[in-house]
């Protein structure tokens, strides 16, 4: 229900996982791929957490990461 974008670590270890709303992503066909367009700060400061420790992933979870990203509810 959610994209989860995985940053950092080394060969698989240790990296973070960023879980971000659809609307932040936007399909690229030149690059094969989605890109997300987000600066240091707001990455830096954002909800995330590790392999096996993730959230519960339910509407409450959806609105907070919406409001954070300044999606609003």
């Amino acid at each position: 229900e959610y994209p989860v974008m995985s940053i950092g670590g080394f060969l698989g270890m240790g990296p973070d996982h960023y879980t971000l709303p659809w609307k932040k992503l936007k399909y690229v066909v030149a690059r094969h791929g989605f890109v997300v367009d987000l600066d240091k700060e707001t990455l830096a400061k954002a909800p995330k957490h590790d392999r096996g420790n993730e959230p519960v992933y339910d509407a409450t979870y959806g609105m907070m990461i919406n409001e954070y990203y300044g999606l609003g509810r």
